[in-house]
């Protein structure tokens, strides 16, 4: 397959067109993962499966960040949607911490163990994978 067109698209995209006409758009500048905002997984009801919405965090905290430089000329971060990520837990406190998924929408669900010592190590290691 052979590079015919290359353009520019739309929200930071290239639009790649091979020799038979098809197009594809490939992200231009995008990383291939970053690491989610610092949050504090709630630990206190134990034995009962809970739920964060990882996503919903993202985006409040890059769409509303808390301070910034004045330089910055913009009051937000950009926010990717929802289905351009895949979401990895990628360390948990295996100590704590169980029963541990998340979904396609970004919903993390988990039960922190009855017995759960907390220590410092009792934290979780959350990767967003650019589609």
């Amino acid at each position: 397959e052979t590079l015919t067109i290359l353009e520019a698209g739309d929200n930071a995209s290239l639009n790649y067109t091979d020799e038979d006409g098809e197009i594809t758009a490939i992200k231009a500048v995008m990383p291939k993962f970053f690491y989610m905002p610092s949050v504090a997984v709630p630990t206190e009801i134990r034995s009962t499966p809970q739920t964060l919405d990882l996503y919903g965090m993202y985006n409040n905290q890059f769409g509303s960040p808390m301070a910034k430089n004045p330089a910055s000329g913009t009051a937000t971060l950009p926010v990717l949607p929802a289905g351009e990520l895949n979401y990895y837990i990628t360390y948990f406190d295996a100590n704590v911490f169980e029963s541990v998924s998340v979904s396609d929408a970004g919903i993390l669900t988990y039960t922190v163990k009855a017995d759960a010592e907390m220590s410092l190590a009792s934290f979780m290691n959350i990767v967003f994978e650019v589609k």
